[in-house]
């Protein structure tokens, strides 16, 4: 289940006109057509009796069209503490709606929008006025734009009793965005970011999320610490930590099945993982807010702060001690809460239950995990705990990737130009949650259908019969069984066979474009695949050339294809663990080359002959 509730949505806001919202109306053509000739955006930061009172948001842009007439999207993101206070374009009226997202059924964002006329050689202004009410939630100006910028300047006003307390710091600043700071004669510090001909921020595919790579302003100082920012996630949670009579009676049922305290804090997070509705509430406090345990399990539906509180009343009422915990996930936070304690260092929260001699961390919204398991998306990250007044800064344990990959069994033999046998085909870890979401949405008359393409894989023709799918989400992996018949794996030219086994069957391993690109390239988890397969040599025949041992030991993979020809049959075992999941753009060749080896083995033929011949 993908998350974007919590802060991730107040977040956004500060988004200028990033790549992501350009399906509201923009081409690739505008993109090339229109551009920034002059943002200036600024943030002017007020003070009462030594504390931030609110945040004042200037934003101009100026359009110009370089070839033709055009349009520019221009887009502000609000909520209940952000508030759009003028919007204006010649020629544009200004649009508010809710900002949906086809990974949620509810989403609370909301946007404020205008398709703007743009004349060719014409400039355009538009503005944007905006107020944050609450200020904690200014903590980070995002500076890309999906239109290139021939000159931009962000400026950020600090009021002189708040000059030592607030602080502007560049996060993933090109070179071609410099940031400044200047003390004024009142006291004032007024930090600048200068930027010059920044080109569009773009989508590129295998990219991080842009929260990862996107050049921004990270304001810190609205807390002093992590326990300041405790204090605030606290004061949201009051009122919530209730139970009730249908808490204790969902709770004793699931105990009741149960042997140990584990497996009644994973089995309670395993009811709640697929009996809660993944719903995202963004705006305003409810942000923050969870809602109780009694409404999410009335509703059956909630976001990750309700389902991790309907986990934890459910612990508490069977006498375990369960608690929230506020964390970022890996892939959109690229902070810590002790580096940056502000909101911009959290997405997310989940439950904990916290036991004699270890602490169990447990998400209600991974609906395809197994008990026990920790998914990629918070593995090693900090996390704060609830602990009364006091809270606790802890670490999720990396458990790695020794439980996230497919394996492999098959058993050939050939028929005509086909091989035809049996697969076998168990999935793990991440492996098996993205099988099973994709089941999920598919419909029932067509989950077959699914299983034929993952047992037919990287074939584009072939059958499957016979199959056999064991998908209980309650345990570790899932296994995909049948006889498969691969067309024209095994093609007779004159008297010999050209046998394809391809044996490296993993959709990942892609060769990355490099053409213009700007970002990185990365995968959003790594895995440990294994293959092994067995094939009859037809009587009469006998092996002429195998392709040569494949090892691969790179920065990214660690690959193996070994082959044995015994009694008659050929085997062959693979292997494939991925190491970094990230490949900076000038590294990007060097992963490609490594990628191309393994398909080049993974693709050569196995050469039978006669024996005779």
């Amino acid at each position: 289940m993908i998350r974007f509730d919590g802060l991730r949505g107040v977040l956004a806001v500060f988004a200028v006109v990033a790549g992501w919202l350009v399906g509201l109306g923009s081409t690739t053509d505008t993109q090339e057509n229109v551009v920034i000739d002059e943002a200036l955006n600024t943030y002017i930061i007020s003070e009462k009796n030594g504390e931030i009172a609110y945040v004042k948001s200037i934003e101009e842009t100026v359009f110009t069209s370089l070839r033709k007439d055009d349009y520019a999207d221009a887009v502000a993101f609000y909520n209940d503490n952000i508030s759009i206070d003028k919007a204006t374009a010649p020629g544009a009226k200004p649009y508010y709606r809710s900002w949906q997202s086809s990974d949620v059924f509810y989403d609370g964002s909301r946007i404020c929008y205008m398709h703007v006329p743009v004349k060719k050689d014409k400039k355009v202004k538009v503005a944007f006025q905006q107020t944050y009410k609450a200020p904690e939630h200014f903590c980070q100006v995002n500076l890309a734009s999906s239109y290139p910028i021939a000159q931009g300047k962000t400026i950020i006003k600090v009021p002189a009793k708040l000059a030592e307390k607030i602080k502007v710091d560049p996060y993933c600043l090109p070179d071609n965005i410099v940031l400044t700071h200047e003390k004024l004669p009142d006291g004032a510090i007024e930090y600048t970011a200068t930027a010059i001909n920044l080109p569009a921020f773009k989508y590129e595919k295998g990219a991080p999320s842009s929260s990862m790579i996107a050049p921004q302003l990270i304001v810190t100082g609205m807390f002093r610490n992590v326990q300041e920012l405790y204090d605030h996630f606290r004061k949201y949670t009051e009122g919530s930590d209730i139970g009730g009579p249908e808490i204790d009676k969902l709770a004793s049922g699931i105990a009741a099945k149960a042997s140990s305290p584990q497996g009644i804090a994973d089995s309670i997070a395993s009811w709640v993982r697929r009996n809660i509705r993944y719903r995202a509430i963004e705006h305003g406090e409810y942000a923050f807010r969870p809602e109780t345990a009694p409404d999410v399990l009335k509703n059956r539906a909630g976001d990750c702060k309700g389902s991790a509180n309907l986990i934890k009343a459910l612990l508490k009422s069977v006498g375990l001690d369960g608690r929230l915990v506020w964390t970022g996930t890996n892939g959109d936070i690229p902070f810590e809460w002790e580096k940056v304690p502000a909101l911009c260092s959290g997405n997310h929260v989940i439950a904990a239950c916290v036991l004699p001699d270890t602490t169990l961390f447990l998400d209600g919204t991974t609906t395809w995990t197994a008990p026990g398991y920790i998914p990629p998306s918070i593995r090693g990250r900090q996390v704060i705990i609830e602990n009364g007044e006091d809270c606790i800064i802890e670490r999720v344990p990396d458990t790695g990737i020794k439980e996230d990959g497919e394996h492999i069994n098959a058993v050939y033999s050939i028929d005509g130009n086909d091989l035809a046998g049996e697969l076998y085909i168990q999935l793990q870890g991440i492996k098996k949650s993205v099988f099973l979401e994709a089941s999920a949405n598919t419909e029932p008359r067509n989950r077959e259908v699914l299983a034929k393409k993952i047992l037919n894989y990287p074939r584009k023709s072939g059958e499957a019969t016979e199959i056999d799918m064991q998908c209980n989400p309650a345990q570790k992996k899932i296994i995909i069984s049948g006889k498969v018949v691969e067309k024209n794996a095994a093609k007779k030219i004159g008297e010999k066979i050209y046998l394809d086994l391809q044996p490296l069957r993993d959709a990942m391993l892609e060769q990355v474009d490099t053409g213009g690109r700007q970002h990185p390239y990365t995968l959003q988890s790594g895995y440990k695949n294994s293959y092994k397969y067995l094939v009859k040599i037809p009587e009469g025949y006998q092996v002429e050339a195998i392709p040569a041992p494949l090892e691969i030991e790179d920065d990214w993979f660690d690959a193996t294809i070994v082959y044995e020809e015994n009694d008659g049959v050929l085997e062959c075992i693979a292997k494939i663990e991925t190491k970094a999941l990230e490949a900076d753009v000038s590294e990007i060749e060097n992963r490609n080359a490594g990628v191309k080896a393994m398909r080049r083995a993974s693709d050569t033929q196995i050469i039978l002959k006669p024996i005779d011949l």
